[in-house]
């Protein structure tokens, strides 16, 4: 059966519009991981910088308190859906979470 000239066009629009869709949702994961990995970064450094003229808080209230925040970080990692990140913050995201990255 011969597709008409309005369904050809049709089809390759769909077509179309669905792959940048899926590049879309590709990039979107990507902002999502790169914002949060940023957030990540700088919080860390505040942990583990102390305020100018001050000495790291060593206490161990303090380190507890540190290592419920970065519990907290690593979760919001985890709860990104990873497969949709390219394959450069795929690394990145092994790096951060501390898991061993596995070559196929």
């Amino acid at each position: 059966m011969k597709r008409s000239y309005k369904s050809r066009i049709i089809f390759f629009v769909g077509t179309v519009l669905l792959i940048s869709g899926c590049a879309l949702r590709s990039d979107d994961a990507d902002q999502v991981f790169t914002k949060l990995a940023t957030q990540l970064w700088l919080a860390e450094q505040k942990l583990t910088e102390p305020e100018p003229g001050k000495l790291l808080d060593m206490s161990p209230d303090a380190l507890a308190k540190r290592q419920q925040q970065r519990l907290a970080w690593q979760t919001k990692l985890q709860q990104l859906d990873v497969t949709k990140l390219s394959e450069q913050n795929q690394i990145n995201h092994a790096i951060l979470s501390l898991v061993p990255i596995t070559c196929h």
